[in-house]
C-alpha cells in the first residue's frame, strides 16, 4: 500500500478516501459503484490517485467495474439516487444532462439549483428520494409546499419540469418514456 492510500484521523492509521472508495466499488455492481465513487470525488477524492490506485490493482477482483465506474463518475452528483439515474439514463440511450444546474428568472434572480437539466429541451429534472418528507406531519406538509413553490418558480423561468423516484428507476422503460414525455411536453 502506497504512502497516498492511506491516511491518518484521531491518531490512527486508515486507508485513505480514495483507496476506501475504490476497495467499495470493486465489491459492487456497476451502478452502485458509480454512486460510491461519485459521493468520493465530491468529498474531494483525487482523481489521478484513483487512477493510480486501480492501475496498482490490475488483475485483482472487480478493478474493471471499478474502472468503467470511475470513468463514468461525477464529483457534481450529490446523493445515490442521482447517480443511479444517471445510470438508467445512460443505460437506456437518454441525453446526458447537465448535473446541479441553476435556474434564474428573466430578471436574472436565482430561482432554484435542479439535479438535472436537458439543454436542448429546455426540462429540468429532480431526484425525489424519501428522507426529505419524513418527520412531524406538519414538517411534512411544509416540504411538500416549499417543493410546490420551487417547482412553480422553476416552470415560471420557462422551464419544464420532470420528477422520479426509486421506482420509477426499476423500470427502465417507463422510467425512459417519463423522460421522453417531459421533453415533448415542455414549451419551446
Amino acid at each position: 500500500m502506497s504512502v497516498a492510500e492511506v491516511a491518518t484521523k484521531d491518531g490512527f492509521r486508515l486507508t485513505s478516501l480514495e483507496r476506501t472508495a475504490l476497495d467499495i466499488a470493486r465489491q459492487l455492481p456497476y451502478e452502485r459503484a458509480v454512486a460510491v465513487l461519485d459521493a468520493a470525488l465530491h468529498l474531494g477524492a483525487d482523481p489521478g490517485l484513483l487512477d493510480r490506485i486501480l492501475l496498482e490493482a490490475a488483475g485483482r477482483k472487480g478493478v474493471p467495474t471499478a474502472r468503467v465506474a470511475l470513468a463514468f463518475a461525477d464529483r457534481l452528483a450529490e446523493s445515490v439516487g442521482e447517480s443511479i439515474s444517471r445510470v438508467r439514463m445512460a443505460e437506456v440511450g437518454l441525453p446526458a444532462p447537465v448535473l446541479q444546474f441553476e435556474v434564474f428568472s428573466e430578471l436574472g434572480t436565482w430561482v432554484a439549483r435542479t439535479d438535472f437539466w436537458w439543454r436542448e429541451q429546455r426540462v429540468v429534472g429532480e431526484f425525489d428520494g424519501r428522507v426529505k418528507y419524513t418527520g412531524p406531519a406538519g414538517e411534512v406538509a411544509d416540504v411538500v409546499m416549499a417543493e410546490k413553490r420551487r417547482e412553480q418558480a422553476i416552470r415560471d423561468a420557462g422551464f419544464w419540469f420532470v420528477r422520479w423516484g426509486w421506482q420509477d428507476l426499476d423500470d427502465r422503460v417507463a422510467f425512459k418514456r417519463r423522460i421522453l414525455q417531459a421533453f415533448a411536453s415542455a414549451p419551446s
